[in-house]
């Protein structure tokens, strides 16, 4: 399919802000997907579309996503745990324009911990509507006596379930930064080995690999991704 940018890291010396592009969406059936779009389908049942995946690990996952697709165009940048807003031209996606609006307006400096946090509280629901808008999810609302429940089962399971695939094809042969962020993110929230499991070709090897590469080719994205880590291990280590 026709690649485009989702991604750019944008580290560079003296504050200079260096765009180097990865892809952020892959056109192809049924419509365009972004990396959380990418990372929210990696992380739910290809037959109910449920999750899969814990929602607080889940939604620190997808924020931490979201926040990478605006790095990608040029919107923010991370450094030190903080992010830095850049430009004053909002973002043409309309989840991106909402998201970079609640930056915008928050005092700087803008801690990356607590804004994955925030934004992980919504990031479930508002990237499972934008695949329905792009087609891969559809939306399923049942009404009961005192309460409504709304589900986001797949439009097309097969491919849903070639997400995983895809995935574990690239990072077995030559990813590009945008498999790498991909693999950083769903490892971070605990899931890369269930959801990459079923490929003969991946080894440990492969996966051991790419968290390198992630770090030397990736390092605004891998700072970002790291803090995702930290809080899902908050999550995980939480007595219950």
């Amino acid at each position: 399919g026709r690649l485009m940018t989702p991604y750019s890291d944008a580290a560079g010396p003296a504050g200079a802000h260096r765009a180097e592009r990865l892809r952020p969406m892959v056109e192809l059936e049924p419509g365009p997907i972004t990396l959380a779009g990418d990372l929210y389908l990696l992380m739910v049942s290809d037959v109910t579309g449920r999750l899969r995946v814990q929602p607080r690990v889940a939604g620190y996952a997808l924020a931490g996503a979201l926040l990478i697709e605006l790095l990608a165009l040029g919107n923010l940048s991370v450094d030190r745990q903080q992010i830095r807003i850049l430009g004053r031209v909002p973002p043409v996606d309309a989840l991106h324009q909402r998201l970079w609006g609640r930056l915008l307006v928050e005092p700087e400096p803008v801690g990356l911990g607590d804004t994955i946090a925030a934004m992980g509280m919504t990031a479930v629901a508002e990237v499972a509507e934008r695949l329905v808008v792009a087609r891969w999810l559809r939306r399923d609302q049942r009404r009961r006596l005192v309460s409504r429940t709304v589900r986001y089962p797949p439009v097309y399971r097969n491919a849903v379930f070639w997400r995983a695939g895809r995935l574990a094809g690239q990072l077995a042969h030559h990813p590009e930064r945008y498999d790498l962020v991909l693999f950083g993110l769903l490892d971070a929230a605990g899931f890369a080995a269930t959801a990459l499991r079923d490929n003969p070709l991946l080894s440990s090897e492969h996966l051991r690999r790419a968290a390198h590469r992630l770090l030397g080719q990736c390092p605004q994205p891998a700072e970002l991704i790291g803090q995702v880590r930290t809080l899902t291990a908050r999550v995980t280590t939480t007595p219950r």
